[in-house]
């Protein structure tokens, strides 16, 4: 589950199907809203700091899904398949044309754009494992912190963190 930072009434929950539970009230209520044109499970979803209206989700599918209305509407971005699928998707804090990709069942074990999306190019260079969960320091965000199963906590670079 995902909260707006820009409005904390603003929730989006990932189901199987490329489906999205999407509550504007605080999780009071909830509406069901296609995620997608593909029968996928949505791993993540990540609302941009940049522009509170537009959301990326992470899926089983072959592409990454953006919405640009709060989660009401989605397409695919990118015009080529870009990995099998993506556990994480990360905006970055400061430039809104920059967005990671963890993606898995791949010899890539990160994937990093700088035109929203639109084309990808390899970035985890010396990573030792699936990267599961992704992060940006919002203090630092030259530190992009990537996760894995059974591995240390590892920072750009990919150097051990912890």
């Amino acid at each position: 589950m995902e909260v707006s930072p820009a409005n904390s009434n603003i929730w989006l929950l990932g189901t199987e199907e490329l489906r999205a539970c999407l509550s504007s009230n605080g999780g009071q209520s909830w509406s069901l809203v296609e995620a997608g044109d593909r029968a996928a499970f949505v791993r993540r979803f990540r609302f941009s700091l940049h522009d509170p209206l537009r959301v990326l989700a992470a899926t089983e599918g072959n592409r990454i899904f953006v919405s640009d209305y709060t989660g009401q509407n989605w397409e695919g971005i990118g015009s080529e398949v870009i990995m099998d699928f993506s556990r994480d998707v990360v905006f970055h804090p400061t430039d809104s044309r920059v967005v990671f990709s963890a993606p898995a069942n791949t010899d890539v074990l990160l994937r990093r754009s700088d035109n929203q999306g639109e084309t990808w190019s390899d970035s985890g260079a010396n990573l030792y494992a699936t990267v599961t969960s992704l992060a940006i320091g919002t203090t630092d965000p030259g530190f992009v912190y990537a996760g894995n199963r059974g591995q240390p906590l590892r920072q750009s670079g990919w150097r051990r963190f912890v």
